[in-house]
């Protein structure tokens, strides 16, 4: 790989991990208790936790599936024909695919035990945020 494809490559990566990480600052940080402005940290706490870190991480994941298929996709471009790189650039952007595939699947899997967990009587004031995919804690 040259100099300038690294360079691009790392400065990608970066990019990808600093988006989710501000979203989550805005958020209130990833654990929402403790601090000397909110209550002291609980079971139910945990479990939102949890769901913070699977999200930002499904975050990063798919960030960096769609850097790797831009790249794949310019290398595809300027291949000019040939067949080897051609190919290089055919197997990132399936691997990346089946890559978001995967991490699609285990998010809403953990979502989905999460969400049960939250509408059971006894999930200790665990109950959904302002969408389907968050969770806090009553009280």
């Amino acid at each position: 790989m040259t100099f300038f494809m690294r360079l691009l490559f790392s400065f990608a990566i970066l990019l990808s991990l600093s988006g989710p990480s501000v979203a989550i600052a805005n958020e209130g940080g990833i654990v929402p208790c403790g601090t000397s402005d909110t209550a002291m940290c609980e079971v139910c706490h945990l479990v939102t936790l949890v769901s913070n870190i699977v999200n930002w991480i499904t975050g990063v994941l798919f960030i960096l599936a769609m850097t790797v298929i831009t790249i794949s996709g310019v290398l595809y471009v300027v291949s000019a024909g040939n067949p080897g790189m051609i190919t290089m650039a055919k197997n990132a952007i399936k691997t990346a695919l089946i890559g978001v595939i995967v991490v699609l699947s285990a998010w809403l899997v953990v979502t989905y035990v999460m969400g049960t967990l939250a509408e059971s009587d006894s999930s200790g004031g665990l109950t959904r945020g302002e969408n389907l995919w968050t969770f806090s804690c009553e009280g």
